[in-house]
């Protein structure tokens, strides 16, 4: 479903085949404390695939249950970095 993220006890509702977003929803049904990203430098600002991520970070931070995202490394997505 478009715009969609969720998270439930046996499995997710996701908008994206994206391996980003099932493990973001796995990460937080483990109960991870917080998720940390190495890596995820991004697609250029005007690639789709850049605009779909963020999409994909933006759903997620809006759950009430979401954990805090950070990145090890630099990154163009809209998370807090340690870089």
């Amino acid at each position: 479903r478009q715009n969609t993220f969720e998270i439930q006890d046996t499995g997710c509702v996701l908008d994206s085949c994206l391996a980003a977003a099932y493990a973001l929803a796995i990460l937080t049904q483990a109960q991870a404390s917080n998720i940390i990203l190495a890596g995820f430098d991004g697609y250029s600002l005007e690639d789709a695939r850049h605009e779909k991520m963020e999409q994909i970070l933006d759903n997620y931070k809006s759950l009430k249950n979401s954990k805090p995202i950070r990145s090890l490394t630099e990154t163009s997505y809209s998370v807090e970095s340690y870089y």
